[in-house]
């Protein structure tokens, strides 16, 4: 992955950015990879392809892509993986169960902070800011 991708300020604000949307994507990610919250009935239920390969792709690709926000390490796939985890899970929810769970709030909050993420870098207290920094040495 090229360096560019690693390039960011050092907005402190931005930890509480990544945060706002990591911890959700680990805690949720693991949840259906546990099975306390199972995904299959909700992946069945929008009709999406291949569910059974999804019910453990889905959420590893949430616990990854938070992992990688959290540290601020290569916080921009991070954030891209998000951004289509949580197009995919708008959709899931509005397709299978709106009407039973209000399940727009956090999905979005985690969508638009990993478009911030996304579009402004990581920022500060994040592996990315450090290697940068270190490579214009």
């Amino acid at each position: 992955m090229s360096s560019s991708w690693q390039q960011t300020s050092a907005q402190k604000h931005l930890l509480a950015v990544r945060l706002v949307a990591a911890v959700p994507l680990v805690g949720i990610g693991a949840q259906h990879l546990l099975g306390t919250a199972p995904i299959l009935p909700i992946l069945e239920g929008a009709g999406f392809p291949v569910p059974t390969i999804l019910e453990w792709l889905a959420p590893t690709v949430e616990v990854i892509a938070g992992l990688l926000l959290a540290l601020g390490w290569h916080a921009r796939p991070g954030a891209l993986l998000a951004v289509f985890s949580m197009f995919c899970a708008l959709y899931a929810h509005y397709a299978h169960d709106w009407g039973s769970e209000p399940a727009l709030v956090l999905p979005l909050a985690v969508l638009l902070t990993s478009l911030q993420i996304l579009l402004t870098g990581a920022g500060a207290f994040s592996v990315d800011l450090a290697q940068s920094t270190q490579r214009k040495r």
